[in-house]
């Protein structure tokens, strides 16, 4: 049900949705990054759900190192409502 749930909130959440949540938080990313992070979770979300770690691992190699840390801080500090 959460992932139902989850879909359903990435589905309506924009570009600038993202940029609030990361400026909000002090977290600096490059609009470049921003953009590929957002089409990408777009267009991945159900399998990103199914099998995170997988994806964290593929963005490990397609994003600069202090992106991807922040990301993998993200995902651990959330991993519980997935």
């Amino acid at each position: 049900m959460n992932k139902y749930f989850i879909i359903e909130y990435i589905n309506k959440l924009t570009k600038n949705d993202y940029y609030k949540y990361l400026k909000k938080n002090n977290i600096s990313i490059e609009e470049k990054d921003l953009d590929f992070l957002f089409n990408y979770i777009k267009k991945n979300k159900e399998r990103i759900l199914d099998n995170p770690i997988t994806h964290l691992n593929y963005l490990k190699t397609v994003l600069p190192n202090n992106t991807y840390k922040t990301l993998e801080q993200l995902y651990y500090k959330y991993q519980t409502y997935l």
